[in-house]
């Protein structure tokens, strides 16, 4: 079996949105699209789990799957 190796300083992806830390915020994350405006459904989500205490471990890896 041969291994290939792929330069993946060269990859470019399109931007879709970020997830962002919000240290002083009712919740640990806030994700933004792509302009940079919070994306209320996710927010009032992230907020829910908060709620639940949830990890901000949790939110952090939710904020990244739904990107």
């Amino acid at each position: 079996m041969t291994t290939v190796m792929r330069d993946v300083r060269l990859l470019r992806v399109r931007q879709i949105g970020r997830l962002v830390s919000t240290e002083d915020g009712p919740v640990p994350y806030q994700l933004l699209d792509v302009d940079g405006s919070e994306v209320r459904p996710v927010s009032d989500y992230f907020r829910e789990l908060t709620a639940s205490d949830y990890s901000p471990h949790s939110l952090r890896s939710y904020g990244l799957a739904l990107l």
